[in-house]
């Protein structure tokens, strides 16, 4: 088959969604299928924000991506992420491409562009809703868009002839929140080649590499607020009879100096571990 994926996140931008669609696509390449990608187009400070270059078609090889004009969305997430002004872009790929399917993982930008691609060249169209769109307008967004946020996405994906979903728990509140259709629950993709049981050897190392002498707590993710790790840092308060106990903070993002301010204000720097970005 030939599949292409319309994402409003993608390399360099870290973002689950992105490392879950790119690890999918080169899975269905070596089973044999064909994938590409329209997707926004990022500007070098975004790679160099990641640390990576921006000729990115090394990291990219097999892949026929179609880069989307897009504008910078500083309130976000990630601190990466652009905004498509759906105006049809892509359609021209889309008739070179030639695709058997499309899937969707937005509904916004790149997400009205695989609807007009679908429509117009009667393309079936699938879609993924990756979360609850209300959780991060609460978060992101101007309050009144929480009341809007979700009976946006319903619309959208109702337009869809299937909707998958990552996980139970996500499917359950959709179904709560008021979403009448069908919602496949698959979940994210996985390469056991970079994730898979470290050796004894390796895990001895790591904890001298941090000084972990005692119990560890790890966190691993983007740093931002919907990912809730201020109260993790206020339990190390608590837990501070425990001997030698370390939280591990790994990854990067916009509230990491929001993050480090708090453990120096909570005075306890030696407690908390900041990696920095890790590479998967």
């Amino acid at each position: 088959m030939r599949i292409l994926f319309y994402s409003d996140n993608f390399y360099p931008e870290i973002s689950g969604i992105s490392d879950s669609i790119i690890t999918l696509g080169r899975e269905l390449i070596r089973r044999g299928h064909t994938v590409g990608f329209a997707v926004p187009k990022y500007s070098d400070a975004d790679y160099r924000y990641a640390g990576l270059d921006p000729d990115d078609s090394k990291f990219l090889e097999g892949f026929e991506v179609y880069r989307i004009p897009s504008l910078c969305y500083g309130n976000s997430p990630s601190g990466q992420a652009r905004m498509v002004v759906p105006l049809g872009w892509s359609l021209g790929f889309v008739r070179k491409f030639k695709p058997d399917i499309i899937h969707s993982q937005s509904p916004f930008g790149t997400g009205f562009e695989a609807l007009f691609a679908a429509k117009l060249f009667n393309i079936p169209l699938i879609g993924t809703n990756h979360t609850i769109m209300s959780e991060f307008a609460r978060i992101y967004g101007p309050k009144y868009l929480e009341h809007t946020a979700d009976k946006f996405l319903f619309w959208y994906y109702r337009r869809c002839l299937a909707t998958s979903v990552p996980s139970p728990s996500l499917a359950e509140k959709m179904s709560a929140t008021g979403y009448k259709g069908t919602l496949e629950v698959i979940p994210n993709p996985v390469s056991l080649a970079q994730f898979s049981p470290a050796s004894p050897a390796e895990r001895e190392a790591l904890r001298k590499e941090f000084h972990l002498l005692g119990p560890t707590i790890l966190f691993v993710g983007r740093l931002g607020k919907e990912k809730q790790i201020e109260p993790i840092i206020d339990a190390m308060v608590r837990l501070e009879h425990v001997p030698f106990i370390k939280l591990v903070i790994a990854g990067s993002g916009p509230l990491e100096a929001d993050l480090k301010k708090k453990v120096r204000d909570l005075n306890i720097p030696e407690k908390v571990v900041f990696t920095g970005f890790l590479d998967h």
